[in-house]
């Protein structure tokens, strides 16, 4: 058997590693605006539901399989994970994203490292340094600077939620690093989102008039970016299932992934990346991004870069 050897061991990352961080940031970079154009048919509960029930047709099957592979002791991390990296936060950005703009959602989630760093440092005995506080300084300034309007800082309680999300996935970056470490991506990934899987299609379908609300929405169109005219109806629902699909089905496995062959900071690092798209994809469909948005962006990514820095 291969030796992975610790990243805390090591001063650089595989070319592996950096692949998968920017193949990442590109698919949850596109995730905000998907849960915006789901929004504009079903209520947030619906979005976040269906987003999680899409993400379980990808993984039912192989689940079926791999629950034999994995220890019994490892079933409870298993379902924790899956709540706090995929069930909790779905809600809560879906939730967010119809009072904060999708490009705003996407800064906000640039909170990751930094929540990850202090879970890390509070409940799993990570070594702090100065520079990561000073990095931690400068995310909180960053998050207060987005909210800056002309007449003053207007904070919208909405933005809470997206950094409940933020805590949620902090949590799981440590607790998948130090508990699943042994346990396949592909398990990891396939056990976890069957088992809140079948929450979410439980709720969708017992618990909500999803059927009702698709079928009987206004017929009529929407653009998606400056290109396509389509369907509003049917771009939510093919919206919301892309994003179950491909932005919470298949890129836990890559996370999880890059997770084993880095550190729990630089897997979360891929937010390096995920508000330049997503800030850029929400711009593309007439969203209005204001100079304190940017300037508390960069406030962010430099706080993030400083926590990143090797000792």
């Amino acid at each position: 058997m291969k030796t992975i050897t610790p990243a805390s061991q090591t001063s650089s990352y595989p070319v592996l590693a950096w692949v998968l961080l920017f193949l990442l940031s590109i698919i949850w970079g596109t995730s905000f605006l998907l849960i915006k154009k789901g929004l504009e048919v079903f209520p947030p509960m619906q979005v976040a539901s269906l987003r999680i029930a899409s993400a379980f047709l990808v993984v039912v099957i192989p689940a079926l399989w791999h629950f034999r592979l994995v220890p019994k002791k490892k079933i409870g991390f298993l379902l924790l994970s899956g709540l706090l990296g995929n069930l909790i936060p779905a809600f809560l950005f879906a939730i967010a994203q119809t009072e904060i703009k999708s490009s705003v959602a996407s800064i906000l989630n640039s909170l990751t490292p930094f929540f990850t760093f202090v879970v890390g440092v509070l409940f799993f005995s990570k070594k702090s340094a100065w520079q990561k506080a000073i990095g931690i300084s400068l995310g909180i300034v960053g998050t207060v600077l987005i909210f800056v309007q002309k007449g003053g800082i207007e904070f919208n309680a909405y933005a809470l939620l997206i950094v409940l999300a933020t805590m949620c996935y902090g949590f799981n970056v440590n607790l998948t690093g130090k508990y699943l470490s042994d346990v396949r991506p592909i398990h990891i990934t396939s056990i976890s989102i069957f088992m809140v899987g079948m929450m979410a299609n439980i709720f969708l379908f017992g618990f909500t008039d999803f059927v009702n609300v698709y079928q009987n929405s206004p017929v009529t169109n929407t653009s998606f970016g400056v290109f396509i005219d389509v369907p509003k109806t049917e771009l939510a629902l093919v919206s919301v299932m892309v994003l179950g699909i491909v932005g919470s089905g298949i890129s836990s496995i890559v996370f999880y992934k890059l997770l084993q062959i880095s550190s729990p900071l630089f897997a979360s690092s891929v937010t390096y990346v995920i508000p330049i798209v997503g800030v850029s994809l929400g711009v593309l469909n007439g969203e209005f991004i204001t100079m304190w948005h940017l300037i508390g962006m960069s406030f962010i990514i430099f706080g993030v870069l400083l926590m990143n820095r090797s000792k």
